[in-house]
């Protein structure tokens, strides 16, 4: 009997690790699959649109259904064991997330401008500039935001929690975050694919501390859709008012270079959501462990 309960045990601690495994890899197949159908794509002259929205049909499809069969068949639970919370409230938590990015992010370009670091000139707001935003809120949505935070924050950690310190699971799938585009990159150089983005230390510190702001508001909020209008929010700042693309709400001049970049993408947008986040979390557990303590004078 000892020998297999030992036996069963074991089974079942393979099980969640190779869930976790193919859930990471399955994100890993549908990003690379996604760029490299991309490539081809746009080498046979496909208009942008069709591509964006063809890269992000690639990645979701691969990737959630991965983690639907994984999370139904091999460790026999549901699709809300992920997602949890209801339409409702689902909308409510996205909106939040994304209104906590958008928020910072003014509030790092009110701070710049007060200090004279960034100036600007002239905005575009035109019907041009929102239907390209609006293409680009469904692409990034469906290429980014929701497979990874679905794969990650949502499937990953969720079964790390269950098996491990909630600290290790939330390292072990910061790592994860991390391994998935140099993973791709790799990929991409064995397949003689142009990589999309330069890995370095840079890159690696970003990727770091967004994971661990994502994953902070997941833990806050217990939602996933918080993160998710987050990612979203995040990457929509960086692509239509930071990084002055041809495409931009507005056009600023920087007294210090990097400003917009550094400050108001890197540290208002990403360092100081962690810092609040931390500190909410920080006086969740304090509050609990008062309650507990009263419960048991």
């Amino acid at each position: 009997m000892r020998s297999l309960k030992k036996s069963n045990t074991g089974i079942r601690s393979k099980t969640w690790m190779a869930a976790v495994i193919l859930g990471w890899l399955a994100l890993t197949v549908g990003l690379y699959a996604a760029t490299a159908a991309g490539r081809l794509l746009e080498a046979a002259g496909t208009h942008e649109t069709v591509v964006q929205l063809c890269k992000g049909g690639i990645i979701s499809s691969i990737s959630l259904a991965a983690v639907y069969c994984i999370q139904t068949k091999l460790l026999r639970g549901t699709w809300k064991d992920i997602f949890a919370n209801s339409l409702r409230k689902g909308i409510i938590h996205f909106l939040t997330g994304a209104g906590l990015a958008i928020g910072l992010a003014s509030f790092g370009f009110i701070i710049a401008g007060w200090q004279g670091w960034i100036n600007i000139t002239q905005w575009h707001a035109s019907p041009q500039f929102t239907g390209s935003l609006a293409t680009n809120i469904i692409f990034a949505f469906f290429y980014e935001a929701l497979p990874e935070e679905t794969v990650l924050r949502g499937f990953v950690y969720g079964t790390l929690k269950s098996k491990l310190h909630a600290a290790l699971a939330f390292l072990c799938q910061l790592g994860m975050f991390l391994l998935v585009p140099i993973s791709v990159a790799c990929l991409q150089l064995l397949s003689g694919i142009e990589t999309g983005n330069l890995i370095n230390a840079e890159y690696v510190i970003l990727l770091l501390c967004f994971g661990t702001t994502l994953q902070l508001l997941r833990n806050v909020t217990r939602s996933l859709w918080a993160p998710i209008g987050f990612h979203l929010a995040y990457l929509e700042i960086s692509r239509f008012a930071v990084l002055q693309r041809e495409q931009r709400l507005f056009t600023y001049h920087e007294s210090i270079p990097g400003t917009g970049e550094l400050f108001v993408l890197f540290f208002m947008t990403i360092v100081v959501a962690a810092i609040i986040l931390a500190c909410l979390l920080t006086v969740r557990r304090f509050r609990a462990n008062q309650r507990s303590r009263l419960r048991l004078l």
